[in-house]
């Protein structure tokens, strides 16, 4: 049959090919739940060239399998191989965006999300390998294509292991393609100040190669937690930056760029609260805590020296000075409508200096 390489020779390539990948590779990192690390130090983890090592390695299974489903009769799914070009796409998008984030604050959560997916897919392909190598082996030429054109037309393969795997697989591209999404909403200045100008170049290729490939992904679901700032606004923040306080406020001091309240957010001056109970979350249990389409809110903080014998008439609004009446709890300003909270940061000074914790409506 024209094009179909000898029995034997296939065979032996398919046995090298198996050995070759079902071994997990020692390059891949499983990464625990990061502790965070000082930002000054995120360049120096031994991370980044495995990692990219590992894409490649999948990369190289995938081109594999396509040539080993080039003769139709090895080709079961007809999804398939969409399914395996795509998701060859977003893998070299992946290296990309691992060379562009290495230096960043976002590196170790993308060093994570990746490794993870990067894994699963190894395994998926592993499988698929398996099952191809396995159908090869059995059946000859013939059989195979006698199989093709009376049997599969007739049973299809919807109940069969490659199409499972096809499933599977596209479950791993939507996750890449999620995570590629969600660094998309993160292009902001502050990524890029104090780099280098190999890491500009890198960054500005990684957008331009994203936004080529976006109107292909606009189905994606980019998992996220729900929050209103300071402003009233409903802002969606991607859970892979959702899994360290560190990242959350680099996304954060991203968003509220540019808004009333910027200076303080970038100092780091602000709150996020359970709006079920405004219970105030600690940032080191982000990760626990913080669950895809989860609401929470976000109040600013700053210092206020409070004139003397204020909290014995009302305490001033914190954005339109409104003196309003004396409470205890979260407030609302009967002039601008701005929820603001007063707390002692020590009971003897109440009068003197207090914590206003603000959420400006």
């Amino acid at each position: 049959m024209p094009g179909w390489a000898p029995p034997e020779a296939m065979n032996l390539i398919f046995q090298h090919a198996r050995a070759a990948f079902r071994t997990p590779s020692r390059s891949v990192v499983q990464v625990p739940r990061p502790s965070e690390p000082p930002s000054n130090q995120i360049a120096k983890i031994p991370f980044y060239n495995p990692a990219i090592r590992s894409i490649d390695e999948v990369s190289v299974m995938i081109s594999m399998v396509q040539t080993m489903m080039a003769n139709p009769m090895l080709c079961p799914s007809k999804d398939l191989p969409e399914t395996l070009a795509s998701l060859k796409r977003l893998l070299k998008l992946m290296e990309l965006a691992y060379r562009a984030y290495r230096h960043t604050d976002l590196a170790h959560s993308l060093s994570r999300a990746i490794s993870i997916g990067v894994e699963e897919c190894r395994r998926l392909l592993d499988e698929l390998i398996a099952n191809l190598t396995n159908f090869r082996q059995v059946l000859s030429n013939t059989v195979l294509y006698f199989i093709r054109k009376y049997m599969w037309a007739r049973i299809g393969w919807q109940g069969s292991a490659v199409s499972t795997l096809d499933t599977k697989l596209r479950k791993s591209h939507s996750s890449f393609a999620a995570c590629l999404l969600a660094l998309g909403r993160a292009a902001w200045p502050e990524l890029k100040r104090g780099q280098g100008q190999e890491t500009l170049d890198e960054l500005a290729k990684f957008y331009v190669e994203l936004e080529q490939e976006s109107t292909t992904l606009r189905h994606i679901k980019v998992d996220a937690v729900i929050l209103q700032d300071h402003l009233g606004r409903e802002l969606h923040v991607p859970m892979i930056f959702c899994m360290s306080s560190q990242n959350f406020h680099v996304v954060i001091t991203g968003f509220c760029r540019g808004v009333a309240g910027d200076d303080l957010i970038r100092r780091g001056n602000y709150r996020i609260l359970d709006s079920e109970d405004d219970q105030v979350i600690n940032p080191e249990e982000f990760a626990n805590i913080l669950q895809p389409g989860m609401a929470v809110g976000m109040s600013i903080v700053f210092h206020e020296q409070a004139e003397e014998g204020q909290g014995n008439e009302g305490y001033s609004c914190p954005r339109c000075l409104h003196v309003n009446s004396r409470c205890t709890g979260w407030m609302t300003c009967a002039k601008c409508n701005g929820s603001f909270k007063i707390s002692p940061e020590e009971e003897s000074i109440v009068s003197l200096k207090t914590w206003v914790h603000c959420r400006l409506r």
